[in-house]
């Protein structure tokens, strides 16, 4: 979804530029593709984006600094596991989103907390 959203944002066309999308794995397989040319580009994570920007590849598009809404990690559990333990999961949902703030916000740990409503 991530690569098709990129896409659009590039004004590039599938079918109509001849892009093929592939599932190639993590980005370590990702890398390995891209040095033996066996992909023209691929979607990379922070560091896999710096190594290869420092191997001298050129990163097309930052989805962080796009400004594009678009929700690209998901927390999946089983309703009965998440009636079983609420607790459990509203702490460890917290966590998640405190982490995320702190870090794409840059914000502190203290000024995280204070978004997050209370229930």
């Amino acid at each position: 979804m991530s690569a098709l959203i990129a896409l659009d944002y590039l004004k590039l066309d599938p079918k109509r530029d001849n892009i093929v999308l592939l599932q190639t794995g993590l980005d370590p397989e990702r890398m390995a593709a891209l040095e033996q040319k066996g992909l023209d580009a691929a979607m990379l994570q922070r560091l896999a984006t710096k190594t290869m920007l420092a191997k001298g590849y050129t990163q097309l598009l930052n989805l962080n600094q796009a400004k594009i809404p678009y929700q690209n990690t998901v927390l999946a559990a089983r309703r009965d596991y998440m009636a079983s333990n609420a607790r459990s999961f509203e702490s460890f949902t917290r966590a998640v989103v405190e982490g995320y703030a702190y870090v794409l916000i840059r914000r502190t740990s203290r000024r995280s907390k204070k978004s997050l409503p209370r229930t």
